[in-house]
């Protein structure tokens, strides 16, 4: 690492850092003002809440930070004649650009090393504060390696997921059981959709163990009404949120979830979708980095943090866009999660190669 290098990294640690830090700050800052009459805390859980969010904040804002830090460090040096004195001094584009890539590279690595456990862990820990939840039921939130357990009167079911927003659940089985603690019945089914104050079970099977009997007796069904008396809103606690979990828990779920047959779109999109955004600083710099390396010209601090949040803004739009046709099931997940990456790399590409082309072609 020559001079060079060293005092582009400092310059840029030192802006990403007050940027990182700062935006985050502001935005705990609204989010607490506009929730400040509705939060029933004493001063230090408050306190305490808004310290396990900083982090979920922190890796909210690292895109941006990266992308602000390179283009404010670039901006300052064109306003000093720095750019055009490396330039005559035979310092190339490629050669800033690659310091910048690869500083950009570090953070992100690391972001991801850092925030990866900690976030999801902290988000739990905000979850139970917020909705007044006894932390004792913390395993409601974790990936539940059989399904969930329940138990109502005579009856002991398992599921493997409930959707709140159509009132379903998926993978049903329900066992029966008598004075002895005997199983008596089995019903397995597909999905459970409620419907007018009752469970209709779909696409399933039942087996029945006579007393008097020495075999089980099954046979399949289509539709049928269950027993069970528990209604949606009861299970509404203990909803899975795939932001709670570790990218390698997230996958694990998924796996599971895909073995039993259910729908996991939504997760898979979410799956892809946190792995792009490891990558996304880099796709930012890229598009930005072209913006500050004008030597001739003198870009103000104000044009170049506009340009950056510009930058965002789109992205985030084509990203939110990307994401809900993902999850509609019209496009598979892997290209949901990454199009808005390589939309914006593929734009980058084409800039660059038709400056080089054009470049070439006056000389």
């Amino acid at each position: 690492m020559d001079t060079l290098d060293k005092l582009l990294i400092r310059e840029f640690v030192l802006f990403f850092l007050a940027i990182l830090i700062g935006v985050a700050i502001v935005y705990l800052g609204v989010e607490f003002f506009s929730q400040i009459w509705g939060l029933k805390m004493n001063v230090s859980q408050v306190l305490i809440l808004y310290l396990c969010k900083l982090p979920n904040a922190l890796q909210l804002f690292v895109p941006l930070a990266c992308l602000m830090a390179t283009l404010l460090v670039l901006t300052n040096m064109s306003r000093q004649n720095e750019i055009l004195a490396l330039y005559s001094s035979g310092v190339s584009s490629i050669r800033l650009i690659s310091t910048f890539v690869a500083a950009v590279a570090t953070v992100s690595t690391a972001a991801f090393l850092i925030f990866d456990p900690l976030v999801p862990a902290l988000r739990k820990k905000v979850y139970f504060m917020e909705k007044g939840i006894d932390p004792s039921h913390e395993n409601w939130l974790s990936i539940p390696r059989g399904g969930y357990w329940y138990r109502s009167k005579h009856l002991i079911y398992n599921f493997g997921r409930f959707v709140p927003k159509t009132n379903t659940i998926e993978d049903l089985n329900v066992y029966q059981l008598d004075s002895n603690f005997q199983i008596r019945e089995r019903i397995h089914a597909k999905l459970a959709h409620y419907e007018e104050n009752d469970w209709l079970l779909k696409d399933g099977f039942q087996i029945r163990y006579p007393a008097e009997q020495d075999f089980p007796m099954g046979k399949e069904f289509k539709e049928r009404r269950a027993q069970i008396s528990e209604k949606p809103a009861d299970f509404k606690t203990i909803k899975i949120q795939e932001e709670m979990m570790r990218l390698r828990e997230l996958r694990t779920y998924i796996d599971r979830n895909a073995g039993y047959g259910l729908d996991t779109t939504a997760q898979r999109v979410h799956y892809h979708e946190r792995i792009a955004m490891v990558f996304t600083p880099l796709i930012f710099i890229l598009i930005g980095i072209p913006f500050g390396l004008q030597p001739l010209r003198r870009p103000s601090m104000a044009r170049s943090i506009a340009l950056c949040f510009l930058i965002v803004f789109i992205y985030l739009i084509s990203f939110r866009v990307s994401v809900s046709i993902g999850q509609g099931g019209h496009v598979p997940a892997l290209i949901a999660g990454w199009a808005p990456n390589m939309l914006f790399l593929a734009g980058w590409t084409l800039w660059f190669l038709r400056k080089r082309t054009h470049a070439t072609f006056h000389t």
